[in-house]
């Protein structure tokens, strides 16, 4: 969500401290909140423009030609994302065009109060838009990122069909049919995967509105020709921004063993091993209900990674994804049975113990320093991440 009411981060390159106090008042007097920086040396310039927090830059174009042209390189080159603004006294229009040709946001007047305000407040509220989007668009790519490794990992056959043709399919779904290579399948019709007795059936259900998201029961068919029953779920996708329809296909022939590695499964998160939140919780409310704790202290510690958003952003997801991974194996080392450790959030762990207080102090602690001895490694880097441990207590 954009936030429009925080301060805005201005930085005035102006050698004038009356000029810039005077764009400082302009700018207070139209009700805006600024935190204002003024400096005019190459080697402060450079300084400011190197710490990256600016939001707004107002750089004063009456000075030398080389002066200036200088400050409008460092501005273009070092601060990318903040709006810069050129301020002008008595200058020559070329100066000015050259400078909006070169990526400045506007060219303001000091004499003209009221257009300053009315810029500052234009590009403020762009520039917010333009960081959303960045950081949307960083999120969809994570996404994204995210959704193909599920679906590459996933224990469902998963494919991805478009105008009747297969155009993505994961190794599940290749092995279900008997294919081993991708380029197998890409062009080949999805009615070759179904057995020839129930294709009217299916070609029947493709011409109803269901076809688009429904479910469907039916027998299938390998590359070999030997058929098993089937229920195949539909729903609208995309690959590569072109519209198609994502299948799930899952094998209805009778099978204890695949029956019970789903119930494993569905209470194991699939990234760490771990058991998974739901399971976690579903046990501890059991616990609540039934009055378990109540001849025995129980704890319950609450484990989070410290600036993890940030971390992820500076190393990657996948190397972020193995650093979970990591820790988690970490955590299993410290506890024992029947010690229940679960992934309870996307960076967040539960350890629920029988644990007297003073138990569970140390066990905390000893988790603090186990997280801040270990060298967590990546392909490229080494991170040193830190945690915070939360405790809670159920006592009868």
């Amino acid at each position: 969500m954009i936030n429009t009411d925080r301060a805005i981060e201005l930085l005035i390159i102006d050698s004038s401290f009356d000029s810039a106090e005077g764009q400082i008042n302009t700018l207070r007097n139209a009700g805006m909140a600024i935190h204002p920086k003024r400096v005019h040396s190459e080697t402060d310039i450079v300084g400011a423009l190197g710490s990256g927090t600016h939001d707004i830059i107002l750089c004063s174009a009456d000075v030398e030609k080389t002066e200036f042209d200088r400050n409008l390189d460092l501005c273009i080159n070092t601060a990318a994302d903040a709006s810069l603004i050129i301020m002008y006294k008595n200058q020559e229009p070329d100066p000015l065009l050259n400078a909006l040709r070169l990526g400045a946001r506007d060219v303001v007047s000091i004499n003209d109060p009221e257009h300053l305000q009315l810029v500052v407040k234009r590009e403020f509220g762009d520039l917010l838009i333009r960081r959303d989007l960045a950081d949307t668009r960083r999120r969809l790519r994570e996404a994204e990122t995210r959704c193909s490794t599920l679906v590459e990992s996933s224990r469902d056959a998963i494919a991805y069909i478009h105008e009747g043709m297969h155009v993505l399919a994961n190794p599940v779904y290749l092995q279900m049919f008997g294919y081993i290579e991708l380029e197998e399948l890409e062009g080949l019709p999805i009615l070759d995967m179904i057995a020839p007795e129930d294709l009217p059936k299916f070609k029947k259900f493709l011409r109803t509105a269901e076809s688009s998201q429904g479910e469907l029961e039916i027998k299938c068919q390998n590359s070999e020709g030997e058929p098993f029953k089937a229920t195949l779920e539909f729903s609208p996708a995309s690959v590569e921004g072109e519209p198609c329809t994502q299948i799930i296909i899952r094998d209805s022939s009778p099978n204890k063993q695949l029956q019970q590695k789903l119930e494993q499964i569905s209470s194991q998160d699939p990234q760490t091993g771990l058991y998974n939140r739901q399971f976690f919780t579903g046990r501890l409310d059991r616990i609540i209900s039934q009055g378990e704790f109540t001849d025995r202290p129980l704890a319950l510690l609450y484990i989070t990674i410290d600036e993890f958003q940030k971390i992820r952003s500076d190393i990657g997801i996948g190397a972020s994804d193995f650093l979970l991974q990591e820790f988690a194996n970490l955590l299993k080392g410290q506890v024992n049975e029947p010690d229940l450790l679960a992934r309870f959030g996307d960076h967040s762990f539960t350890i629920l113990q029988e644990a007297t207080n003073d138990q569970a102090a140390s066990l905390a602690s000893q988790l603090h320093k186990s997280v801040a001895a270990h060298l967590f490694r990546t392909d490229k880097d080494l991170v040193e991440p830190r945690c915070n441990i939360g405790i809670a207590f159920l006592t009868g």
